[in-house]
């Protein structure tokens, strides 16, 4: 249950614009269902993960407020007002009595409304509370327009506490509200901010992230310290990576606790403004501006030890090298920080079967009367799961594989499924039967000893296969994908169209033997690959899933096993993995909206 609601519990706000405004779809539910309804999410993203069934989701932190709480809002600009998009439409719904908004940042917005925005080429605004006042992105086709400019003027003039103006290049038919990168064309390219009294600022930018409610995000970043202090007795000397670190916040609280804080982050005019918050506080602080997989693959070769690694990445949740690569690193604790439950769930899973299990997972209401939920994950090192088994006789061992784990070990890179089998399931010796990529998940078939494996390889090479596979654009209703490869010859490769998901074909493909990759070049040549493979897929519509839905592998998994066995027909079956079922139900909401 969450907890901290009784004082909210029958706190209510009422809204003009609700519902046809989509800011607050939760804004008719009683305050405590809201926060349960986020908790089940959070439960229900692990729970679909074998290795994560048992394991515990803590009360939610609800929070303190759930009224002019929002120190952020990008709106929309047209003749209508300013506001956000209509549910399912591009019509705007004017918001100037939004109740979530800061004081300061509601009263900006009614100075805007007051400008001829439109005439000036503004397509949308992003208004940012500070120490000092606010900061002021105007999204625009006409940044170099003399008007605009005059009317920044006036805005630096008439708008109570307006410490700085950017602009930002956009075209009004973008789906980007902001466009480029803005570019501060009257006051200081960034302000302080102290969301938290007895912790150092740090400074915002125009159009930077930032957690838009910040009590929840103190609360936060005391439960990630707390946890720290559990782990290791204190703050002060531990050894403190943090990826996607943003212009720091959390960085320099821990470097003013005494820690010693790496922070890597791949935007630089992030990284510059947190060391200069850390140099001005007289902070200690080690700043690297890059990517975090090529940041992480340095320290790797540089045989860094860190006692904790921080990762806050995107929706889209951490590269598969990432997630490597923090393995790798060998952490004594990892802290995870998600707006995503799904790829949280999904990285967590990959973590438990290379020895990183959680300890705590908690959601945090970050943006009340929203679907929203944050949650942080604590994890240590543990024992890697056991794969799910099934099928097993005194020579046989089948399983299903998960994606993003190796079949077998190689140099670099941590652990393996045959590791995993080895160490768990009883069989020392055991040998794979056929080959799967790291990307790759479904049944896999195992014997249970170098002499078995002799043995069962005439039952395995000749096996039928049957395959879930996600193509790009919509095949025939069903077809011949060429001849298999495999060492028995057999009927060719087909596929039968199921059904279509958001312009997508989702296919049953049955093949035979080791033809996995003949499978994926036969959709390819017919022109419709599978959506996410790297090698024979469609590079645009690969970058669309990922950013969009989470997907970073191809989506194929390997269902159904067919062999004949001991005299008899086997068949194995493997329910599709939870990561790709998961982008499957993001796709089909979508095409629902």
């Amino acid at each position: 249950m969450p907890n901290n609601t009784d004082g909210l519990a029958a706190c209510s706000i009422s809204c003009p614009h609700h519902p046809r405004c989509p800011g607050c779809p939760l804004l008719d539910l009683p305050y405590p269902e809201q926060c349960q309804r986020k908790h089940n999410t959070v439960v229900d993203a692990f729970r679909a993960y074998p290795s994560l069934r048992n394991i515990e989701v803590s009360d939610l932190r609800a929070a303190p407020t759930i009224h002019s709480y929002r120190i952020r809002a990008k709106l929309v600009v047209s003749d209508d007002g300013i506001g956000l998009f209509a549910a399912g439409t591009h019509d705007i719904v004017d918001t100037p009595s939004c109740p979530v908004l800061h004081p300061l940042v509601r009263q900006t917005v009614q100075r805007l409304r007051l400008l001829p925005l439109v005439r000036l080429g503004v397509s949308s605004v992003d208004v940012r509370h500070v120490d000092d006042g606010v900061l002021i992105t105007l999204a625009t086709s006409q940044r170099h327009n003399p008007a605009l400019l005059a009317s920044i003027d006036e805005m630096m003039l008439s708008i109570p506490h307006l410490v700085c103006v950017a602009v930002s290049e956009r075209d009004r038919s973008d789906p980007q509200v902001l466009g480029s990168q803005p570019t501060v064309v009257r006051g200081p390219d960034a302000a302080r901010y102290t969301p938290d009294r007895h912790a150092p600022y740090h400074y915002a930018g125009p159009g930077a992230f930032t957690q838009a409610h910040p009590e929840s995000m103190t609360q936060l970043h005391r439960d990630l310290e707390e946890q720290i202090i559990r782990s290791f007795g204190r703050i002060e000397g531990c050894r403190v990576l943090e990826l996607y670190a943003g212009t720091g916040a959390f960085s320099l609280r821990l470097a003013h606790a005494g820690a010693h804080v790496t922070l890597v982050e791949s935007f630089a005019p992030s990284v510059q403004l947190a060391a200069r918050a850390a140099t001005e506080q007289n902070l200690a602080l080690e700043t690297r501006i890059g990517d975090a997989a090529v940041v992480t693959q340095q320290l790797l070769r540089n045989h860094a030890f860190f006692d904790l690694i921080i990762v806050n990445p995107p929706r889209r949740g951490l590269a598969p090298a990432v997630r490597t690569a923090v393995i790798s690193l060998q952490p004594r604790m990892a802290l995870y920080v998600s707006c995503n439950p799904i790829t949280l769930a999904r990285d967590v899973a990959v973590w438990t079967y290379h020895g990183l299990r959680p300890r705590m997972i908690r959601p945090y209401d970050m943006i009340p009367l929203s679907e929203v939920v944050e949650t942080m994950a604590v994890l240590t090192p543990a024992v890697p799961t056991q794969p799910t088994l099934l099928y097993s006789d005194p020579q046989l061992l089948v399983v299903d594989k998960p994606a993003h784990e190796k079949l077998l070990a190689s140099p670099g890179a941590p652990g393996s499924l045959l590791e995993r089998v080895r160490q768990t399931l009883g069989a020392p010796d055991a040998q794979p039967l056929h080959p799967m990529d790291v990307g790759q998940s479904g049944v896999c078939l195992l014997a249970r000893t170098a002499a078995a494996k002799n043995a069962l390889l005439q039952d395995v090479l000749p096996r039928q296969s049957s395959w879930t596979v996600l193509a790009k654009g919509i095949p025939h209703a069903k077809g011949s994908l060429g001849k298999t490869k495999a060492a028995h010859p057999g009927p060719p490769m087909r596929y039968v169209r199921q059904q279509v998901i958001a312009g997508h074909g989702w296919l049953q493909v049955f093949t035979q033997g080791d033809d996995a990759q003949g499978m994926a070049r036969g959709l390819s040549r017919i022109g419709h690959p599978i959506v996410g493979d790297e090698k024979f897929g469609d590079r645009r519509t690969n970058q669309y899933f990922i950013h969009r839905h989470g997907l970073d592998r191809p989506f194929m998994h390997l269902d159904t096993v067919t062999v004949f066995h001991q005299g008899r027909t086997l068949q194995f079956r493997s329910e599709l993995a939870a990561d790709l079922q998961a982008v499957a139900d993001d796709l089909r909401a979508s095409a629902e909206e």
